[in-house]
């Protein structure tokens, strides 16, 4: 099952979430579009505001280039609230990038970019190292405070006052890091002008939105994309801005960012034909207007050079009970999803990222209980196998339509 049709499968979103999420559209946060406590609540909810149709997408396809399997069994609509819970994780099954999230760097604090995700980049995006210190991370269940090394890196071609990369001491990955306090810039030249975001942040895959209700997608090629951004940055001098009240009606493109220079996930920029640019990229939401004329012409320039590409493959769910949990796998049975229940099926999804693992060996994770599997596609050849399974959420089925939308 496609994210993009995720919600015609299980539910719909709730108007009063994505209201409230457009009235705290400066606020800050991290991860996802849940009815949780989760800390992780905030970055999602900020994209729900002014993306709320742009998809999840995957980093890359996986290395295994085989057929993959298409579900088309009728669903239910059964409304799904699903999330990752405030659990507070034992220290064994943390990356070290949750166990030690925050750094102080040139009198600056900088957070993890990939705690949540786990997500390393390459050592060929790193550039020279720039600084060292003493990380401090908090044991809860141990109440034990644990102090680690670590070396600070340039990004190539970004601005360190924004990004850098980490590589802790007796580990060879470096992660993304954002300064905590946001940049102080105010206008989208400042913005934009000491990141490559023409080079790591390509403009592809598109949405457009002609009624903010229906969504087409789109490709656009890397030269044209790279267009797009030569365009944005021909107003330098756009002011940073509030959320606007309100975009009912409002023609608009949005284009999915994944950039692992930037740490950056399933993100998005968006051109709104009323004037206004908006963008999560970096840990806030933020707002700039350009003008309708400006709005208009990127949007007419995006029509005029698309093509029907599907872009990257699209994350996919798998939702049901808990029926076996293994050292490295757990069976989950998805007839609860099924509108005949004889088109259930159980799936053996393996634990192979970190994400997954953790629900096993910290015991949370109990048979009976209700969960969405996020993962990468199924093959054909195995289809009832979920090698590619990135993360997991508690969830439970309700009767009011409501909707997941994953981290």
């Amino acid at each position: 099952m496609k994210s993009r049709n995720i919600l015609d499968s299980i539910g719909y979103i709730d108007d009063d979430m994505i209201e409230d999420a457009e009235r705290n559209f400066r606020k800050r946060g991290k991860s996802v579009w849940l009815k949780c406590v989760c800390a992780a609540v905030f970055l999602l909810l900020i994209a729900a505001a002014a993306f709320a149709v742009v998809p999840m997408f995957i980093r890359s396809d996986p290395e295994n280039n085989g057929v993959y399997w298409v579900d088309d069994r009728p669903r239910n609509d059964n409304g799904i609230v699903a999330e990752e819970s405030a659990i507070e994780w034992p220290w064994n099954c943390m990356e070290v990038c949750e166990q030690f999230p925050e750094i102080s760097y040139n009198g600056a604090v900088y957070t993890s970019r990939t705690g949540y995700t786990g997500e390393d980049i390459s050592e060929d995006l790193t550039g020279r190292k720039i600084g060292e210190g003493t990380a401090l991370g908090y044991d809860a269940y141990g109440n034990e405070e644990h102090y680690i090394g670590f070396e600070v890196y340039e990004i190539k071609k970004v601005d360190s006052e924004r990004f850098v990369a980490v590589k802790y001491d007796g580990y060879d990955k470096y992660y993304v890091f954002l300064r905590h306090e946001t940049t102080s810039a105010q206008t989208l030249g400042d913005f934009i002008g000491s990141i490559n975001f023409s080079e790591y942040c390509k403009l592809t895959d598109v949405y457009y939105k002609p009624d903010h209700k229906d969504e087409l997608h789109y490709a656009l090629s890397e030269a044209d994309g790279a267009e797009v951004w030569r365009m944005i940055a021909e107003y330098p001098d756009a002011k940073l801005l509030s959320y606007p009240e309100n975009f009912d009606g409002q023609k608009a493109v949005s284009f999915a960012l994944n950039s692992e220079a930037l740490g950056a996930y399933n993100l998005s920029l968006s051109v709104y034909d009323n004037g206004y640019i908006l963008t999560n990229i970096e840990n806030y939401g933020y707002c700039f207007y350009i003008g309708a004329e400006g709005a208009d012409e990127i949007i007419n320039y995006v029509l005029a050079h698309k093509t029907d590409s599907p872009g990257e493959k699209e994350s996919e769910f798998l939702i049901g009970t808990v029926t076996e949990i293994g050292d490295d796998y757990i069976k989950v049975d998805d007839t609860v999803m099924m509108k005949n229940p004889d088109d259930g099926i159980e799936f053996t999804v393996y634990a192979n990222h970190t994400r997954i693992k953790r629900y096993i060996v910290s015991g949370f994770l109990k048979v009976g209980q209700t969960v969405v599997i996020e993962h990468g596609g199924i093959y054909s050849d195995e289809p009832t196998i979920v090698r590619t399974a990135t993360s997991l959420y508690e969830a439970y089925i309700t009767g009011d339509g409501e909707a997941i939308i994953p981290e």
